[in-house]
């Protein structure tokens, strides 16, 4: 039982203890990131109407798949033309906080498109 009490006991029980805790919070990480990138995959049906894709959006929020939400219901918006300031502002928010990511490009062209019918420069 002494042998249990040494510093390197100690230090090797709280490595694991850590190294659950660490794989823990990795599991569930990357089953919220896949059940985002479910949710923004099923709200791409046709049935799909912005409030629902609304829900999808904010449902995903803070995960990889927050951008492409963004996207789709922005876009869905300019398309159906239910909603342009609504679609105006997910893309700006987007841009802003998503700068370099693929759908940033794609949202700026939104906005410049957006900007030709509102008249604002």
């Amino acid at each position: 039982m002494e042998a249990m009490n040494t510093p390197w006991v100690r230090v090797a029980a709280a490595v694991l203890v850590l190294s659950a805790i660490f794989l823990f919070f990795d599991e569930r990480s990357s089953n919220v990131e896949n059940e985002a990138w479910a949710a923004v995959s099923s709200a791409r049906e046709p049935e799909f109407t912005a409030d629902s894709l609304e829900d999808v959006r904010q449902q995903v929020e803070g995960t990889s798949a927050e951008p492409w939400a963004s996207f789709y219901l922005a876009m869905l918006l300019y398309e159906e033309n239910t909603d342009l300031d609504r679609a105006r502002q997910i893309a700006s928010a987007s841009v802003a906080s998503h700068p370099d990511h693929a759908t940033a490009e794609m949202m700026s062209q939104l906005i410049d498109a957006l900007d030709t019918y509102s008249g604002t420069p």
